[in-house]
């Protein structure tokens, strides 16, 4: 990845956001626009942003089969970081995955006992027995439709009951 294209995410200095514009790959330290200091990396295949080892983060990463899989924690001791729009990232990595020359084929969730996306996933399939409007119903799912992956059939959803979820969110055909 040559440069970054900062493709909507935001940044206000003195406020909010990550200036997430930069030539070439590796990783640096920058200063957000609230004034912390993040870890920042950047490889034609992965994309990471990192407030400290336990603190918020933002990973994004192209795995085999065009498949891309993104690790989002933005809240700790239940306070959201002001830089970290997990969302907006979402949007942000598959933008610079795709003129990295990427074909990114499908978004992968990933959720575990205890998460947001595990509780909205449980009650909409306790709700409805339907895995793939539960995969749907969660964050993760919104934000794949948002971003063009709305796909998911009984294949696509790995889960048995008390146990992790796995659910690979395909591109829509137009």
């Amino acid at each position: 990845m040559k440069r970054l294209e900062q493709a909507g995410y935001p940044y206000i200095p003195g406020s909010h956001g990550i200036l997430l514009e930069r030539s070439g790959n590796g990783v640096s330290r920058i200063k957000t626009g609230s004034g912390d200091d993040v870890s920042y990396a950047v490889e034609p295949d992965l994309i990471e942003i990192k407030h400290g080892v336990l603190g918020p983060q933002m990973i994004a990463v192209v795995l085999p089969g065009f498949e891309v899989g993104f690790s989002l924690k933005t809240v700790r001791d239940n306070i959201r970081h002001p830089d970290m729009f997990a969302g907006r990232f979402v949007s942000f990595a598959l933008r610079n995955f795709e003129l990295a020359g990427f074909d990114i084929q499908s978004m992968v969730g990933h959720w575990s006992p205890g998460s947001v996306n595990y509780k909205q996933f449980i009650d909409t399939f306790e709700a409805t027995h339907d895995l793939g409007k539960a995969a749907r119903s969660t964050w993760t799912g919104k934000t794949a439709e948002k971003n063009g992956f709305g796909v998911v059939d009984k294949n696509s959803v790995v889960w048995h009951p008390g146990k992790d979820v796995t659910v690979l969110f395909d591109r829509t055909q137009a």
